[in-house]
């Protein structure tokens, strides 16, 4: 159970920009997806803006014991628009593949800034430990501000 000088942390934020952005959409907005990811009672927003290779999105370290990773290639029908992997940490061994989810983007998603996959729980045995989290597509302004 977390202490109470834990629960009381901020709300941690770990911002990456994997690629260079797609083409902005009318707006003057690119689309970017925004993940919440909790774990060991801590929370942490990811969030990924729209790359071009799916292998420079980084993994991003949740608490000590998690690596969170967020492939974003919104296109129009493209059936793997969004990839999210959560990796066993381990500071002895290469990360371990825990789970991969696999969506599309739905159309006007961005516009609507919905939670596009519910929340996902991800339990690791060996250890004892949990990581959840949810993303959804939100447009993001030329000056890093979601809308």
């Amino acid at each position: 159970m977390p202490s109470a000088s834990r629960a009381r942390r901020p709300l941690r934020s770990a911002l990456f920009i994997a690629a260079a952005c797609s083409t902005p959409v009318a707006t003057g907005a690119a689309p970017s997806l925004l993940c919440t990811v909790s774990a060991s009672g801590e929370r942490y927003v990811v969030r990924a803006i729209a790359n071009v290779s799916p292998y420079s999105a980084p993994a991003i370290p949740i608490g000590d014991r998690f690596l969170f990773r967020a492939v974003f290639q919104p296109a129009p029908r493209r059936p793997d628009a969004i990839r999210l992997y959560v990796y066993r940490a381990d500071a002895d061994a290469a990360p371990r593949l825990l789970h991969e989810a696999v969506f599309a983007s739905p159309p006007g998603a961005a516009r609507s800034g919905i939670d596009l996959i519910g929340r996902h729980l991800v339990y690791e045995g060996e250890l004892g430990r949990a990581l959840e989290y949810s993303c959804r597509v939100v447009a993001v302004s030329f000056d890093g501000a979601a809308r």
